[in-house]
């Protein structure tokens, strides 16, 4: 159809939503949910304990919450890939500005935002646990909040034997392969110009600096990215993910254990 103005195009997206809307509720598989309190801690807390408890149960909520949140997009962008191919040109691009592409975006970065954010959440909680059961152990062992990193979680949590699961797990996690198959999309996304969602081209020119110093430049393209292809890739991201929050679960349940000694 023809969308030549803005009442046009509110009438279009409607009835194109309506139609995803029917087909997700028709066609949304099981899903892979990650569960709430599911760490229990007792009601009553030893003051010294407090900031660990207080920090494994926020951590705990706001994971789950991001797990959801990816899995709940995957699912939608899986209906998205279908419906969307019904449409003309004009209309995927409406779609593409008004839905997919937000969606898309969010999605394809949640991998890293959720690698981070357990580096942040394991640190903090293996150094609290470690401040009542590790000799020596002190605050000064971990940084501020904005300097944590990889090797502040691995330094906090090697003694723990639930780590190593964890780490299994964590190495999935926006790992060098799905960098490579999204071609970098999170990093270009947010520092230079990332690949687009199903349509249109970007990096039409590169610039190259050898080990010597000698820059070089090339013409190209990068071709955009086609969802279809890419939600086995995304469940595989969560999964992990899931995996990752699953033995974090089982270390802060050990660690609670180790240090709660009445």
């Amino acid at each position: 159809m023809s969308i030549s103005n803005l009442e046009e195009e509110t009438a279009f997206l409607i009835e194109a939503y309506t139609r995803f809307r029917h087909a997700y509720a028709n066609g949304c598989g099981p899903r892979n949910l990650a569960p709430y309190e599911h760490v229990e801690f007792p009601t009553k807390t030893p003051m010294h304990l407090s900031m660990f408890r207080e920090m494994a149960g926020e951590f705990l909520r706001e994971l789950a919450n991001e797990l959801n949140r990816l899995d709940g997009y995957i699912e939608q962008l899986s209906t998205w890939s279908e419906t969307y191919q019904a449409y003309d040109t004009q209309e995927k691009m409406c779609l593409m500005m008004e839905f997919i592409e937000p969606l898309a975006t969010l999605a394809f970065g949640q991998p890293a935002t959720l690698r981070a954010r357990l580096i942040y959440c394991v640190s903090h909680t293996s150094h609290q646990a470690n401040l009542f059961s590790v000799d020596s152990w002190d605050e000064s062992k971990l940084p501020k909040d904005e300097a944590i990193n990889f090797k502040n979680m691995h330094s906090c949590s090697e003694h723990w034997p639930e780590f190593e699961s964890f780490m299994v797990a964590f190495s999935n996690l926006d790992d060098e392969d799905w960098k490579a198959l999204t071609r970098g999309f999170r990093n270009k996304y947010h520092h230079r110009i990332p690949p687009r969602f199903e349509v249109g081209q970007t990096q039409f020119v590169s610039r190259q600096t050898g080990s010597e110093g000698k820059t070089s430049y090339s013409f190209g393209f990068c071709e955009p990215i086609p969802l279809r292809d890419f939600i086995e890739p995304l469940r595989a991201q969560h999964s992990a993910a899931r995996a990752c929050f699953d033995t974090y679960s089982e270390m802060l349940k050990a660690q609670w254990n180790t240090i709660n000694i009445s």
